[in-house]
């Protein structure tokens, strides 16, 4: 009887021994609610568990759940994601501490992204910072910051323009340069440049807003007179609607 039991207890405790080192030689091991992955921590893989967090040799982390079209089960992400957007008003500058494997093909994608939506004039600065997030998490970012800055400040775009023609006399000169603040934040009295779907690229005056609707009359108020082919023509400032998403935004400096 007394043999019997001492069988019995090397039997569990061989058992116990193989499930030791099955453990110890296992990727990955529970640890604190978490997950310790023994992976080289180069390869960020991670396990999710039922609290949404892990740890690793970089640290601490939380975990939110993406989607993944990869048949692995393991989710890559990166470390605290960071993409810096700078405006000088006629080039963009980005830069990001993105997964080395991927920075060059994110930052492309992201640089061309910005450098369209600047000249875009329905776009903004929130609407720039989630099209810059959405590429972030088509690379495999889990929450991205983006920061924008420029030459007149945080959350600013600067754009520059050429001032060509005589309708915003005496305050806007022919051939003159102008900085524009990119916003739809604009108010009556405003110079305004716009990018009207009838006449293309223009600089005028806020006279009225009505809702989305906008007013934009010409400073010059002179009404001269033109012969072409024989014809005459009375000449004038231009007066026209825009939509609001027409405006690419305020100038500021001229």
């Amino acid at each position: 009887m007394i043999l019997l039991n001492k069988k019995f207890l090397y039997t569990i405790l061989i058992i116990a021994i193989l499930s030791i080192g099955f453990m110890h030689f296992g990727s990955i091991a529970a640890y604190n609610n978490g997950i310790l992955s023994d992976e080289n921590p180069d390869d960020y893989k991670i396990m999710h568990d039922d609290s949404d967090s892990m740890y690793n040799d970089v640290g601490y982390v939380d975990v939110n759940y993406s989607t993944n079209t990869n048949s692995d089960p393991v989710n890559y992400f990166f470390f605290g994601d960071t993409v810096d957007i700078y405006f000088d008003g006629e080039s963009t500058t980005v830069s990001s501490n993105l997964d080395s494997n991927i920075t060059n093909a994110a930052s492309d994608e992201i640089l061309n992204y910005v450098s369209n939506a600047a000249l875009n004039s329905s776009a903004d600065v929130d609407t720039i910072k989630e099209g810059v997030r959405s590429i972030c998490h088509k690379y495999g970012s889990v929450d991205c910051t983006v920061n924008i800055d420029s030459i007149i400040g945080e959350d600013q775009i600067p754009l520059v323009f050429w001032a060509e023609g005589k309708s915003m006399l005496p305050t806007v000169q022919d051939g003159q340069f102008i900085l524009v603040n990119k916003t739809h934040d604009i108010h009556v009295g405003d110079i305004v440049s716009a990018d009207s779907k009838e006449y293309g690229g223009i600089c005028k005056r806020v006279a009225k807003i009505e809702r989305d609707n906008v007013y934009l009359v010409s400073d010059n108020k002179k009404v001269y007179y033109e012969e072409v082919d024989g014809v005459t023509y009375q000449c004038q400032g231009l007066r026209t609607w825009v939509d609001i998403s027409e405006i690419d935004g305020v100038i500021i400096e001229y």
